[in-house]
């Protein structure tokens, strides 16, 4: 459910404050795009009529974004019910789906179709790109679990436990073109597609199967290693990235969460072997197919010579290989160390328009690129502060840390932008949006956050200050609005508006 900014070609700024006093804030930001800052009205709902006091009274209030709607909905703690922002309005939901629970799952088909239920494994509603609303799917009744094919258009269904395997196609449901293999039952070891691979991954206890579209039929996976549970294998997890390596011997899958890597042995087209999974934090650079990471990220220590053995290392899978290759010169900053464990620190962030992947060590700053590791000055660290932060937005990268905010140049030079107001910095509450308006971006920096524009100066402009702490709850699906409230103040829209 999972995300607004603000830099680069603003010619000027210029402060000015509306009439009308739901606009709090208007400014110019050149002949492009106005930024204005609204109180949203909630009088639909009686306990937020009186002013003030804002962050208490909707400290439980949730914010949610899902594919088909134009508006986001939201969870306030309380209310028993759902609401949405039309015009800067709080108004109530009166569909039955979806609700403002996270709980709440809906998939986009490719041909505008998007269908809907309270989980991946009960997807009951279904919108035309015609309906501006959900309808219950007229064959809901008679399913047993559905589950969506991430990276394909398939849906799939079953109407019983034991029935056959069914998707759907124009509003029904029908037989499966993808034949079942092994023992599927509801939310376990369901068919997942491989885009690189055009085909389906299933598996049952310590059997692993793959189904090629071009060419039915499935055909067992060697496991390297036995495991009896879908996450070993990689592509069950949503979001995960698969890449065939360019000589088309290897199939490599980096989970969502990136933590893990999952590699595959390729024959011919078909994945032939699961190699032993590894831990730690990877990242896919440019369009290579190379692999970068940190091998393993956390683990219980004994002694100072294990410590050392089983510290993280900084590895490259080339495109076409499956072992990692060490940087032993390079180890990662340490964020917690105690008598029983530690805790490192991993920050990667890429430079847009660059194949260059940024990431911090203990020793300061680097990029990885062309298969190699270029150092950049030993003195940034001591520059920036402790635990930075990397920021990257459209066209820019900031790093943020106690010692004030700083743009990364294409030069390799970092330039301070903005100063903190206290101390203890810029924290882990940060945050810098794309606006979808030319570009540009904001970010919220600061304990008593300040709302500032990222511009083509290379400065940070102060454009609204709080008096108070600011929760940001999320971006509006135009990309171009932020919802946030201050803690003695009133919920507020953030909007860019391009010309």
């Amino acid at each position: 459910m999972n995300r607004c900014y603000f830099p680069h070609h603003i010619s000027c700024l210029m402060l000015a404050f509306g009439i009308a006093a739901s606009v709090l804030l208007s400014l110019a930001v050149s002949a492009r795009a106005d930024v204005s800052i609204q109180e949203v009205d909630v009088s639909a709902l009686p306990d937020l009529r009186q002013q003030g006091q804002a962050w208490k009274r909707i400290s439980g209030l949730g914010f949610h974004i899902f594919d088909g709607l134009d508006v986001p909905l939201i969870y306030i703690k309380g209310t028993k019910k759902s609401w949405f922002l039309e015009n800067a309005q709080l108004r109530q939901w009166t569909h039955e789906f979806p609700q403002a629970s996270g709980l709440n799952e809906t998939v986009g088909l490719p041909d505008g179709t998007v269908i809907g239920g309270p989980s991946a494994n009960h997807l009951r509603f279904i919108k035309s790109p015609e309906q501006n609303y959900f309808e219950p799917l007229p064959s809901a009744a008679e399913l047993f679990w559905t589950d969506h094919i991430e990276g394909s258009d398939l849906v799939f269904a079953k109407k019983s436990k034991d029935g056959a395997l069914l998707v759907f196609d124009d509003e029904k449901f029908v037989p499966s073109p993808v034949p079942e293999k092994g023992h599927t039952q509801q939310g376990e070891f369901l068919p997942w597609y491989s885009s690189a691979l055009d085909g389906y991954f299933t598996a049952w206890a310590s059997d692993i199967w793959f189904y090629r579209i071009d060419a039915p039929g499935w055909r067992a996976i060697k496991e390297n290693e036995t495991h009896s549970w879908a996450p070993s294998w990689g592509l069950y997890q949503r979001g995960s990235q698969d890449i065939l390596s360019p000589d088309g011997s290897l199939l490599k899958v980096i989970s969502e969460n990136r933590t893990s890597l999952t590699q595959y042995r390729v024959s011919d087209g078909y994945p032939i072997e699961m190699l032993p999974s590894l831990g730690g934090q990877w990242h896919r650079v440019g369009d290579s197919g190379e692999i970068v990471g940190w091998h393993r990220n956390l683990f219980d220590v004994q002694n100072s010579e294990e410590t050392e053995e089983r510290t993280p290392k900084l590895v490259r899978i080339p495109p076409n290989s499956d072992v990692p290759q060490t940087f032993p010169d390079l180890r990662p900053l340490i964020l917690v160390h105690d008598e029983k464990s530690i805790s490192y620190q991993f920050r990667f962030a890429k430079m847009n328009g660059t194949n260059r992947l940024y990431f911090l060590h203990k020793n300061g700053f680097a990029y990885f690129s062309g298969g190699e590791v270029s150092l950049l000055p030993s003195e940034w660290l001591d520059t920036v502060g402790e635990l930075p932060h990397f920021f990257s937005t459209k066209n820019a990268l900031y790093v943020a840390a106690n010692n004030g905010l700083f743009l990364l140049g294409q030069d390799d030079t970092l330039m301070k932008v903005l100063i903190p107001q206290i101390k203890s910095g810029f924290g882990l509450n940060s945050k810098v949006f794309d606006l979808g308006c030319d570009g540009h971006s904001v970010g919220f920096f600061g304990r008593n956050t300040g709302i500032y524009s990222l511009g083509p100066n290379r400065k940070a402009t102060l454009i609204f200050q709080s008096s108070s702490p600011i929760r940001v709850y999320g971006v509006m699906p135009d990309k171009r609005s932020i919802l946030f409230a201050e803690r003695e103040g009133s919920l507020k829209l953030l909007s860019a508006h391009c010309e």
